[in-house]
């Protein structure tokens, strides 16, 4: 960088920002940690959800429930969990497409472990980050 006539400046060495806490910065003090509680529990009701449709090979509700944890997940800065819902969801919508509305939930399973395994580490992620609001 160069000021206006003056000698070249070297750019500030700046960490991107968690995106959580980008979340944060742009809902306020006010209303940062009720976010991040509600994204929580959005989380929680999705994960239930999740495994409710896939315990009952329910593509329908599945695809339904991933559907809505590509957002959480988006929202959340998750590019991992987001990717891995948009292919539950294209499963879900293919399998009913292939088969009917419903699924072995042996075929669910990896991909299943892998959507829990993840929504758990946000769901953490995210109260650790309600917590470092707390004044």
């Amino acid at each position: 960088m160069r000021p206006a006539g003056g000698p070249m400046m070297a750019a500030p060495d700046v960490q991107p920002l968690d995106p959580l806490m980008q979340l944060a910065r742009m809902a306020g003090p006010e209303t940062a940690g009720e976010l991040f509680r509600q994204l929580a529990a959005d989380l929680e009701t999705t994960r239930t959800g999740l495994a409710q449709a896939a315990a009952a090979g329910d593509l329908v509700a599945l695809g339904r429930h991933a559907h809505v944890l590509m957002a959480l997940a988006g929202t959340a800065g998750d590019g991992a969990l987001r990717d891995l819902a948009q292919g539950l969801s294209a499963g879900a919508q293919a399998g009913v497409r292939a088969a009917g509305p419903v699924a072995p939930a042996a075929e669910l399973g990896p991909l299943m472990a892998k959507a829990e395994s993840g929504i758990a580490g946000l769901i953490d992620r995210v109260r650790d980050g309600a917590q470092g609001l707390a004044p």
